[in-house]
């Protein structure tokens, strides 16, 4: 099974890109994962691409939408503001299958409104300031690449028995 998971890049006019802040869901389920962060992602649904499946997640769990779906076409901004505003970054190589990342430019004054199906709170974080023992260890590694707008990398989690103990975790860059 493939899965996608989205960091929103949150874009202001007056402040292009505002490069800390991150758009995480905090785990519910199951237990022996409750209290950590998650990036906004799910399942690739049979004919989905990763890309558009990234895109539907993001519209599920926040309600925000990639620059230029809105009611300002991509054409309307000022000239280099947003190239693309959805961009492949890299993969997570799990044991569970891989995980497709992508950033996607969403403006910052969006409001987050989950569908109704949504149980997990999702919510804006400093990643400086986030405290990283409750991020999965795979994503302490590619949200900084994705970040830094990084792509063409794999992580590969080699972790034994899902253990955070058994921790393996190898990054290959294209």
């Amino acid at each position: 099974m493939n899965y996608v998971v989205v960091l929103p890049i949150p874009v202001d006019i007056a402040d292009y890109y505002n490069q800390t802040q991150i758009l995480l869901i905090e785990k519910q389920k199951p237990e022996w994962i409750a209290g950590f962060y998650n990036l906004v992602g799910g399942k690739i649904e049979e004919g989905e691409s990763p890309e558009q499946s990234a895109i539907r997640e993001l519209k599920e769990e926040s309600g925000l939408s990639p620059i230029g779906e809105d009611e300002f076409p991509i054409q309307n901004y000022p000239e280099g503001f947003i190239k693309k505003p959805v961009n492949f970054m890299g993969v997570l190589d799990t044991s569970k299958g891989k995980v497709y990342c992508f950033n996607i430019h969403v403006f910052f004054t969006q409001q987050l409104q989950q569908d109704a199906g949504e149980t997990e709170q999702v919510s804006w974080h400093d990643w400086n300031m986030l405290d990283k023992d409750k991020i999965f260890p795979n994503l302490k590694v590619a949200i900084p690449l994705m970040l830094a707008n990084i792509s063409g990398w794999t992580v590969v989690d080699n972790t034994i028995g899902g253990s955070f103990d058994k921790l393996k975790l190898s990054v290959i860059f294209e």
